[in-house]
């Protein structure tokens, strides 16, 4: 099928129909500039399953924010900070797939490489982070708490900070540190009180948490220089506190 952006969403033509597809960024569509539409520039990445759309957002007049929409599992990501004025996927020796885009200062770059930005070849922290969605837990009216979590994460050097919140909260209420360095046990080895669940070097921490609500979600950012992380999974439950 064609994807394509109009003023107030994309859409996605199969042949007979054309189907919005943005609904659940409608948010994110309704703070762009309408203005500069017109100027967004979009691609496909085949290897990851992505159509990359580079947009303008609020009063800005230059593209600062790549919508990206994952066509197998119908999720949508966002790039921040970026200034692309061109985009195109190239192949590498006829099959080695890769993004680059250049900015409006006449600047190129190779995206998803390294673990630092280069704004005008500044060496910058990326900014990333994760939200998941709101979890009502089966009853979107009871008050109810989450006694703690348990965190599965790739072990690296680095320091992951992890928030939630309540009942729509717009930022988190709560936040931990947790550090992935690999002075923990790694597969094949055991420390006391540690445990490994990867050949990999995964491992998992559990972490108490205060607070209440009906609807609860969970953050996990970092934006450390030559830092990332992986989050493999995330397991907790809720305890109902009222029936107000």
């Amino acid at each position: 099928g064609i994807v394509f952006l109009s003023y107030d969403g994309f859409y996605y033509y199969d042949g007979n129909a054309s189907n919005k597809i943005s609904l659940k960024i409608q948010n994110t569509i309704n703070g762009l500039n309408l203005n500069k539409l017109p100027i967004a520039k979009s691609l496909k990445q085949r290897n990851k399953n992505r159509y990359m759309c580079a947009v303008t957002s609020g009063t800005g007049s230059t593209n600062d924010t790549v919508i990206v929409w994952d066509w197998v599992i119908n999720a949508f990501t966002l790039y921040s900070g970026m200034a692309p004025s061109a985009m195109k996927t190239v192949f590498v020796n006829g099959y080695q797939e890769q993004i680059y885009f250049s900015d409006y200062s006449g600047y190129t770059y190779q995206m998803d490489t390294g673990t630092d930005d280069y704004p005008l070849k500044t060496r910058t922290a990326i900014n990333a982070y994760y939200w998941t969605n709101w979890k009502d837990f089966g009853d979107g009216m009871l008050k109810k708490a989450c006694p703690n979590v348990v965190i599965y994460y790739e072990i690296n050097s680095s320091v992951l900070t992890f928030g939630y919140a309540y009942d729509f909260s717009l930022g988190s209420q709560y936040t931990y540190t947790i550090n992935t360095n690999p002075n923990v046990s790694l597969y094949g080895t055991a420390i006391y009180g540690t445990s490994t669940y990867s050949a990999n070097g995964g491992n998992f921490i559990r972490q108490d948490l205060d607070g209440s609500g009906r609807v609860a979600r969970f953050y996990f950012a970092n934006n450390n220089l030559g830092e990332t992380f992986q989050i493999d999974g995330l397991a907790t439950f809720a305890n109902t506190e009222t029936v107000e």
